[in-house]
C-alpha cells in the first residue's frame, strides 16, 4: 500500500515539474513576443494555454 501511495506522490510531484516548465516557456516566450512585436508567437502562446489549463484541471483532481 506504501509503495503505491509513494508512486502516486512521485508521479504527482513529476507531473507539477512538467507543469512548471510548461508555465516558465509560455511566459517566456510572452515577454519574446512582446519585446519583439511577434504576433504569430502570440498567438502560438494563446493557443497553447489550453494544454496548460487541462493539466492544472487534471492536477486539481488528483489532488483532492
Amino acid at each position: 500500500m506504501l509503495e503505491i501511495y509513494e508512486k502516486s506522490v512521485a508521479e504527482l510531484k513529476n507531473d507539477m515539474i512538467n507543469l512548471g516548465i510548461k508555465v516558465e516557456q509560455a511566459v517566456d516566450n510572452a515577454w519574446k513576443a512582446l519585446e519583439q512585436k511577434d504576433i504569430e508567437l502570440a498567438q502560438r502562446i494563446y493557443d497553447g494555454d489550453d494544454v496548460i489549463d487541462e493539466l492544472v484541471t487534471t492536477l486539481q483532481k488528483l489532488m483532492k
